[in-house]
């Protein structure tokens, strides 16, 4: 029923943790009423024969379905201890992070064996995505004739030849649009572009295979990488919010009336992007199963030597656009399907908690979904919990 998470007045159905429990009682409140039955030990019935014969036939079910029951209970266990230990490694790694930070201020004072040692133990339960440059280097790439080296090309055409159609300037994002995007935004985000290069290539490796144009190298470095600029105001002069998106991309998102949506009147879905800036976005989303996005993106940014501020999660509205873009660039879903857990939260009214907001593919259409917790893989949903990296370079 995954084509009416949009409509619904709520997003929440039996997913509901509350709901689940309360089914689940009466299942195995019921399960213990045929036991009964089949054994003889129930109390007075109107058909004593025909209500055995009955829970003849349906003990073996309520039998399998205890068994399976006791098989899932030690998982149940596993999974909360394992909940506890993330938050555990969230400080752990929280502390190490603010560490190396201090090593770089206190240098001599710090006594970078002990850093090494902690670093070490958290990459052995680290697997994170890495934006690596750790491939065979391409050593001769000779320049084609009649083709500007790659070094003395303007940075827009730099970052284009690596990252082919998943670059999307400005110009490149008012032909996709079929409209010109504000020209003080296009300024604002063309003269930022120096900062982004700067920034994406300081490390050691890549700014090495950049000084010797190893554009191949790069390529392959960058394959499940798109550099994107975000703009707050959408041609015709229309801010850019979920709302807007919906009624100009019609054909991306679910044919569901904008009044039926369960979102349309919060606040999230006229919300507006702040301020225009440039985003580098990971194909590949990072799995919270068992541990919160804070951690795995903390994690990835340490991994990547990056700035924490650096790296963001996304909010429902920047997940939506990111998708729209790629799919108008591409023709096709860029990312990885999941649950995407953005960072926007809502709340009900007459809730006390509240609840996040979830952004995936169902096919080739966007669709938004909303609840309380995580929505965990099933075989009828077959997509994992999991948080979408976002490199974000503001503009000045």
């Amino acid at each position: 029923m995954d084509d009416l998470e949009e409509s619904r007045d709520t997003p929440d159905n039996l997913e509901d943790d509350d709901e689940e429990a309360g089914l689940r009682d009466q299942l195995f409140r019921a399960k213990d009423q045929l036991t009964s039955l089949a054994e003889g030990t129930a109390g007075q019935v109107e058909d004593a024969d025909l209500c055995a014969d009955l829970a003849l036939q349906v003990k073996p079910y309520a039998d399998r379905l205890n068994a399976l029951h006791r098989l899932l209970a030690p998982i149940d266990r596993l999974i909360d201890k394992r909940i506890k230990l993330t938050g555990l490694s969230e400080d752990i790694a929280a502390e190490v992070a603010q560490l190396e930070e201090l090593s770089v201020s206190l240098d001599a004072m710090v006594d970078p064996g002990l850093l090494k040692e902690i670093q070490a133990e958290l990459d052995q339960a680290r697997r994170e995505r890495k934006i690596t440059a750790d491939l065979p280097a391409d050593t001769d790439e000779p320049t084609p004739p009649g083709v500007r080296p790659f070094g003395v090309l303007p940075v827009a055409d730099r970052l284009e030849r690596i990252f082919g159609k998943r670059f999307v300037s400005p110009e490149r994002l008012g032909l996709l649009l079929k409209d010109d995007p504000d020209p003080t935004f296009a300024a604002q985000l063309n003269g930022a572009l120096e900062e982004v290069w700067s920034a994406l290539f300081s490390g050691p490796r890549l700014a090495a295979h950049a000084a010797a144009n190893r554009i191949r190298t790069l390529q392959r470095v960058f394959r499940d990488y798109a550099l994107i600029c975000r703009v707050p105001i959408l041609p015709g002069a229309h801010p850019c919010t979920i709302e807007q998106l919906r009624q100009r991309f019609r054909k991306q998102f679910l044919k569901v009336p904008i009044p039926s949506l369960w979102y349309s009147k919060l606040d999230f879905f006229r919300q507006p992007l702040a301020k225009p800036h440039w985003a580098l976005l990971d194909r590949q989303y990072l799995n919270c199963t068992f541990k919160k996005p804070g951690l795995r993106l903390l994690v990835y940014a340490r991994a990547n030597e990056l700035p924490l501020g650096l790296v963001r999660q996304k909010s429902a509205l920047e997940d939506t656009y990111d998708r729209v873009v790629m799919n108008l660039a591409l023709g096709e879903p860029f990312f990885t399907n999941c649950n995407s857990i953005t960072r926007t939260v809502y709340q009900l009214a007459g809730e006390e908690s509240s609840k996040q907001v979830y952004v995936f593919y169902k096919g080739l259409t966007i669709c938004i979904s909303g609840r309380r917790g995580l929505p965990h893989w099933r075989p009828g949903r077959p997509r994992w919990p999991g948080v979408l990296p976002a490199l974000v370079f503001p503009v000045a």
